[in-house]
């Protein structure tokens, strides 16, 4: 046995996350109410939306997504048993219940897509949660 001849063949596979493109969105959900975007304790709202949500409303994040270093589906959902603000992950600052997210292999899109349209159509409904 020699260390020294041991030899590996390089690795075809990108890192995970390797080629991922990071967008705004990304970017935006990096910071968090600690972040520099506060001022004086308050989350910057679109107030005029903000005016239209009746009190004490909950949000459910839906996110859907290829990534190359997948080869088969993950899904999760969550119910918080707190609701919490989750930063800039909502457009206003409603604290989330519920969080499902399907992550998997390109060219899944259009399927992944649908999913996540069905998933809100069940979150709107009073009944179902």
């Amino acid at each position: 046995y020699n260390p020294q001849m041991l030899t590996f063949p390089p690795n075809p596979r990108p890192l995970p996350g390797e080629n991922l493109i990071q967008s705004p969105s990304s970017v935006s959900m990096a910071r968090n109410t600690s972040s520099g975007e506060l001022q004086n304790g308050e989350h910057k709202t679109n107030t005029h939306f903000m005016r239209k949500i009746p009190a004490g409303a909950e949000a459910s994040n839906i996110l859907v997504g290829e990534v190359d270093f997948l080869d088969k589906t993950l899904a999760a959902f969550l119910r918080l048993s707190s609701a919490a603000v989750m930063g800039d992950l909502t457009e206003v600052p409603v604290p989330t219940r519920f969080i499902f997210v399907l992550l998997g292999p390109p060219g899944s899109h259009t399927s992944f897509h649908e999913i996540g349209r069905a998933m809100a159509t069940l979150m709107s409904d009073e009944i179902f949660h």
